[in-house]
Protein backbone atom coordinates (compact mmCIF):
# COMPACT_ATOMS: atom_id res chain seq x y z
CA UNK A 1 0.00 0.00 0.00
CA UNK A 2 1.29 3.48 -1.04
CA UNK A 3 0.34 6.91 0.47
CA UNK A 4 0.36 9.62 -1.75
CA UNK A 5 1.61 13.07 -0.84
CA UNK A 6 1.17 16.25 -2.95
CA UNK A 7 3.79 18.40 -5.63
CA UNK A 8 3.70 20.78 -3.23
CA UNK A 9 5.09 18.98 0.23
CA UNK A 10 8.44 18.98 -2.09
CA UNK A 11 8.38 22.36 -3.81
CA UNK A 12 11.79 22.97 -2.98
CA UNK A 13 15.08 21.72 -3.79
CA UNK A 14 17.32 19.22 -2.52
CA UNK A 15 20.45 20.29 -2.42
CA UNK A 16 23.51 18.58 -3.96
CA UNK A 17 26.01 21.36 -3.69
CA UNK A 18 26.61 21.40 -0.24
CA UNK A 19 29.40 19.56 1.68
CA UNK A 20 28.64 19.63 5.35
CA UNK A 21 30.60 21.15 7.83
CA UNK A 22 29.64 19.96 11.17
CA UNK A 23 30.63 16.48 12.71
CA UNK A 24 29.32 13.39 14.15
CA UNK A 25 29.09 12.26 17.41
CA UNK A 26 27.05 10.06 19.15
CA UNK A 27 25.21 11.41 22.41
CA UNK A 28 23.43 9.39 24.78
CA UNK A 29 23.69 6.57 22.50
CA UNK A 30 21.82 8.80 19.57
CA UNK A 31 23.89 9.73 16.05
CA UNK A 32 24.13 13.70 16.10
CA UNK A 33 25.53 15.90 14.02
CA UNK A 34 26.59 18.80 15.56
CA UNK A 35 27.48 22.19 13.47
CA UNK A 36 29.36 24.83 15.32
CA UNK A 37 30.17 28.90 14.58
CA UNK A 38 33.23 29.83 13.15
CA UNK A 39 36.57 28.93 14.64
CA UNK A 40 36.88 31.59 17.66
CA UNK A 41 33.89 32.39 17.72
CA UNK A 42 31.82 31.66 21.06
CA UNK A 43 28.97 30.08 20.92
CA UNK A 44 26.00 32.71 22.46
CA UNK A 45 23.69 29.25 22.61
CA UNK A 46 22.18 25.46 21.69
CA UNK A 47 19.68 25.03 19.12
CA UNK A 48 18.44 21.26 19.30
CA UNK A 49 16.98 20.29 15.30
CA UNK A 50 14.14 18.05 15.53
CA UNK A 51 14.33 16.59 11.88
CA UNK A 52 11.32 15.39 10.09
CA UNK A 53 10.69 11.90 8.87
CA UNK A 54 13.34 12.51 6.26
CA UNK A 55 15.54 12.34 9.18
CA UNK A 56 19.28 13.57 10.27
CA UNK A 57 21.09 12.77 7.34
CA UNK A 58 19.69 14.72 4.62
CA UNK A 59 22.07 17.74 2.94
CA UNK A 60 19.32 20.40 3.42
CA UNK A 61 18.73 19.82 6.92
CA UNK A 62 22.92 19.45 7.54
CA UNK A 63 22.88 23.09 5.76
CA UNK A 64 20.39 24.57 7.76
CA UNK A 65 22.21 23.52 11.01
CA UNK A 66 25.50 24.83 9.70
CA UNK A 67 23.80 27.75 8.69
CA UNK A 68 22.49 28.87 12.42
CA UNK A 69 25.97 27.79 13.86
CA UNK A 70 27.41 30.86 11.33
CA UNK A 71 24.97 33.19 11.56
CA UNK A 72 23.46 32.91 15.44
CA UNK A 73 26.51 32.10 16.04
CA UNK A 74 25.70 28.74 17.96
CA UNK A 75 26.36 25.13 18.41
CA UNK A 76 23.49 23.21 16.76
CA UNK A 77 22.71 19.61 17.18
CA UNK A 78 20.47 17.43 15.26
CA UNK A 79 19.99 14.37 16.49
CA UNK A 80 18.74 10.74 14.71
CA UNK A 81 15.55 10.73 16.50
CA UNK A 82 14.13 8.20 13.60
CA UNK A 83 16.49 5.89 15.33
CA UNK A 84 18.30 4.81 11.82
CA UNK A 85 14.34 4.86 10.08
CA UNK A 86 14.42 7.67 8.27
CA UNK A 87 12.33 7.89 5.29
CA UNK A 88 14.84 7.45 2.73
CA UNK A 89 15.50 10.88 0.30
CA UNK A 90 15.15 9.00 -2.99
CA UNK A 91 11.57 8.78 -3.19
CA UNK A 92 11.40 12.68 -2.92
CA UNK A 93 14.19 13.01 -5.12
CA UNK A 94 12.41 13.67 -8.10
CA UNK A 95 9.01 16.04 -9.31
CA UNK A 96 5.74 15.25 -9.51
CA UNK A 97 3.33 12.81 -7.12
CA UNK A 98 6.14 10.70 -4.10
CA UNK A 99 4.81 7.49 -3.34
CA UNK A 100 6.40 6.44 0.22
CA UNK A 101 5.09 2.81 1.20
CA UNK A 102 2.88 2.75 4.48
CA UNK A 103 5.20 0.80 6.55
CA UNK A 104 7.69 3.01 6.81
CA UNK A 105 5.41 5.97 7.90
CA UNK A 106 3.61 4.15 10.30
CA UNK A 107 6.96 2.82 11.84
CA UNK A 108 7.76 6.56 11.58
CA UNK A 109 4.66 7.71 13.43
CA UNK A 110 5.74 5.31 16.08
CA UNK A 111 8.75 6.92 16.51
CA UNK A 112 7.49 10.25 16.53
CA UNK A 113 4.75 9.21 19.29
CA UNK A 114 7.74 8.24 21.61
CA UNK A 115 9.77 11.07 20.92
CA UNK A 116 9.26 12.96 24.31
CA UNK A 117 10.53 9.55 25.45
CA UNK A 118 13.68 9.37 23.66
CA UNK A 119 13.86 13.75 23.67
CA UNK A 120 14.00 13.93 27.01
CA UNK A 121 17.35 11.70 28.00
CA UNK A 122 18.90 13.11 25.00
CA UNK A 123 18.34 16.92 26.41
CA UNK A 124 19.40 16.05 30.23
CA UNK A 125 22.77 14.18 28.94
CA UNK A 126 23.06 17.42 26.22
CA UNK A 127 22.49 19.32 29.22
CA UNK A 128 25.14 17.93 30.90
CA UNK A 129 27.55 17.40 28.22
CA UNK A 130 27.91 21.59 27.63
CA UNK A 131 27.65 22.24 31.46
Amino acid sequence: MQAPMCRDCFTGTLRGDVTPAGTEETIHGIPTYIAQPPPGVQPSGTVVLITDAIGWKLLNTRALADAYAQRVPCTVYVPDFMNGHAIPERPISHAGWCLIPVPALTHNLRLLVCTRRILHPFIKALTTLIS
